[in-house]
């Protein structure tokens, strides 16, 4: 079990300089978040969780959403797994307790989420994940003015590569994603997990994905992800839509 900010000790000092200067270019970091969850604690003098609950949780009425490690999970949740390509063997090694599954795939059922903590700790439904995406485009748990700059681009002075993709506060835009319409949202992966969810801008279509295997530290793409999206959801959409 990890304390809430032990993790920030491998990226601070001379273990891992800044890589640019403020506002120069984009570099995505989870730290970030952990930070985050430090000042709504500092801010509030209550846990980060039970903020998270009854700000947002219990509003949204996400009953199947958990901060694992940190809250209690009635019944549980999924098996899961992790490519161990040579690249995560690399980064993060193999603990003895993950047994090989099949070449390159281990599984990971015994470790938890609190390295996490509120950088990606949470785990839930995908019909929850579908309720917060649309609470993230409607924006109706914050002030029109909140929602706005939640929805603002702040270019950096150096372009991102590749063009097309913009990084909001918390959310990536992918501009002409499909039919001239933007996708907005985001996906990530920890240990044992892989998460997307998008919505597609002036629609109705919002999608939630989740597998119970992990891709952090590793060169692995999201095929599985990727084929639902190319072959399932765009061609529902277009029926959705009529085109």
């Amino acid at each position: 079990m990890f304390g809430k900010a032990e993790t920030l000790e491998y990226s601070t000092g001379d273990l891992l300089p800044a890589t640019n200067a403020p506002g120069e270019r984009f570099s995505y970091t989870g730290a970030n978040y952990t930070l985050l969850g430090l000042i709504i604690e500092a801010v509030t003098g209550n846990e980060a969780t039970a903020e998270i609950r009854s700000r947002i949780l219990e509003p949204l009425g996400l009953k199947d959403t958990f901060m694992e490690s940190f809250e209690d999970i009635p019944g549980g949740y999924v098996h899961h797994y992790q490519h161990a390509t040579s690249l995560f063997q690399q980064a993060a090694g193999i603990h003895r307790s993950f047994p090989e599954v099949r070449p390159y795939l281990i599984e990971t059922t015994s470790a938890n989420l609190s390295p996490e903590w509120t950088a990606g700790g949470i785990v839930a439904t995908a019909s929850d994940l579908v309720r917060w995406a649309q609470e993230l485009r409607d924006g109706k748990l914050v002030s029109p003015k909140t929602h706005r700059a939640s929805l603002t681009y702040l270019p950096p002075r150096i372009p991102r590569t590749p063009p097309g993709s913009q990084y909001l506060q918390g959310i990536v835009r992918h501009e002409n994603y499909f039919r001239g319409a933007a996708r907005l949202g985001h996906s990530g992966s920890v240990l044992g997990f892989t998460a997307a969810m998008y919505w597609l801008e002036g629609t109705d279509v919002v999608v939630a994905l989740l597998a119970n295997v992990g891709r952090m530290h590793t060169e692995v793409e999201n095929p599985v992800g990727n084929w639902f999206l190319r072959d399932i959801w765009r061609p529902a959409v277009m029926r959705y839509l009529g085109r």
